[in-house]
């Protein structure tokens, strides 16, 4: 008897399960549109918010905008990203007086679907949408999602990468761009089209910047009368355009550089009342378009070069106060389109060169405190009709031509 009594409880819990079974979820989902609100304005990209509750697992949210299914939502929270810029309703919104709005009418209908297959439907929502698409495509938006770092849209930061190639890097030059311009005391100047460069008198003070040699159009360019120190860069041997050039009246020290002797196009160097030191440079001899030389007023020393008679078109060769020494080269002699010759209060010794009888064309020549000796040619007095001898050690007899004065200051002690 205890052996069946288990048995017939089960007998009897299944007896009664069949009579009342358990009832299926018929109940659809509630759906509720959140956001955004009826009859809102959209201009941009919209997240659509749905509120679904149901006592079964919702399977999927359908969007249908303006009767079209659109997208499908598995998950929640249950949201669409809706672009109302591809709305294109022919619909148009009216307001109360019957005008109409800006934009167009668009509808938001959700469908949720549960577990059981019950389906539960929103309320139709409609808005008023216009949006427009920035540069960058973005629905509504400010161009902020294509812009580089240079605030270019749709740049590739080329236009704030400096020389480097870092973006916003100081690494540029002062015209905000790549070996384009050159700086030269606080002025920006372009080397494409920088071709005069008259600074004089500005009181510039400091060296002259190696970049200046980057102005390779430069024809013209005079800095003189400033207050610049320093050398005279090598650089300035890459403005071979130049036809002038004037860094008179400074404070630059230093040797001439040699470089100085590409500048094949010049016209006229002017490098006096500077403190210039050291020899010529051999170099100069290659300027053979150049008519006139002024490097007076300096303490350069050494010969004058043989080179310099290369320099046939010369008619002003002004030398005078510095220390040079050592014989005239006799070379002097092929300048004969000379006008002016001045060596004056320098250390040059030995005799006038016979070839400077050869400079017919000379007017003024001028040669007093030096330590020349011997006798001056009297073919002196074909050349210049008042020559400047005195202070030297020229022994008589003198040629007619030649002052009293001249003759007076003459030391001749070692005279025979």
């Amino acid at each position: 008897m205890n052996k069946l009594f288990p048995i017939v409880l089960a007998l009897l819990f299944f007896s009664c399960d069949e009579d009342n079974p358990v009832a299926s979820d018929t109940t659809a989902p509630i759906v509720t549109i959140t956001y955004p609100v009826n009859n809102a304005t959209l201009s941009a990209q919209t997240t659509v918010l749905v509120n679904v509750v149901d006592d079964s697992d919702i399977t999927s949210v359908v969007f249908l905008v303006n009767g079209t299914e659109t997208f499908t939502d598995t998950e929640a929270p249950f949201e669409y990203s809706w672009d109302v810029c591809a709305i294109s309703s022919e619909t148009p919104i009216m307001d109360s007086f019957g005008d109409m709005l800006t934009g167009s009418a668009a509808t938001i209908l959700v469908n949720a679907i549960d577990s059981n297959n019950n389906i539960g439907v929103s309320q139709l929502i409609t808005y008023n949408v216009g949006g427009e698409y920035d540069e960058c495509s973005v629905c509504g938006g400010d161009n902020s999602t294509c812009t580089d770092e240079c605030g270019v849209v749709n740049g590739d930061n080329s236009t704030c990468t400096d020389c480097s190639g870092v973006v916003n890097g100081s690494d540029i030059d002062c015209g905000g761009a790549c070996d384009e311009n050159v700086e030269l005391w606080g002025q920006c100047y372009n080397i494409e089209t920088t071709t005069e460069l008259s600074l004089f008198n500005y009181q510039y003070t400091g060296e002259i910047p190696s970049s200046i040699g980057n102005l390779t159009n430069l024809t013209y360019l005079n800095l003189g009368l400033n207050e610049l120190t320093g050398e005279i860069p090598s650089s300035i041997g890459n403005l071979t355009n130049l036809t002038y050039l004037r860094l008179s009246s400074n404070e630059l020290t230093g040797e001439i550089p040699p470089e100085i002797g590409n500048l094949t196009n010049l016209h006229e160097l002017s490098l006096t009342e500077n403190q210039l030191t050291g020899e010529i440079p051999l170099e100069i001899g290659n300027l053979t378009n150049l008519h006139e030389l002024h490097l007076h007023n300096n303490q350069l020393s050494g010969e004058i070069p043989a080179e310099i008679g290369n320099l046939t078109n010369l008619t002003y060769l002004i030398l005078y106060s510095n220390e040079l020494t050592g014989q005239i080269p006799p070379e002097i002699g092929n300048l004969t389109n000379l006008v002016d010759l001045n060596l004056y209060n320098n250390e040059f010794s030995g005799e006038i060169p016979s070839s400077i009888v050869n400079l017919t064309n000379l007017t003024h020549l001028y040669l007093s405190n030096n330590q020349l000796i011997g006798e001056i040619p009297s073919e002196i007095c074909q050349v210049d009709s008042t020559p400047s001898v005195g202070n030297n050690n020229f022994c008589p007899p003198y040629p007619s031509c030649i002052s009293q004065y001249n003759i007076d200051t003459q030391d001749t002690s070692n005279c025979p």
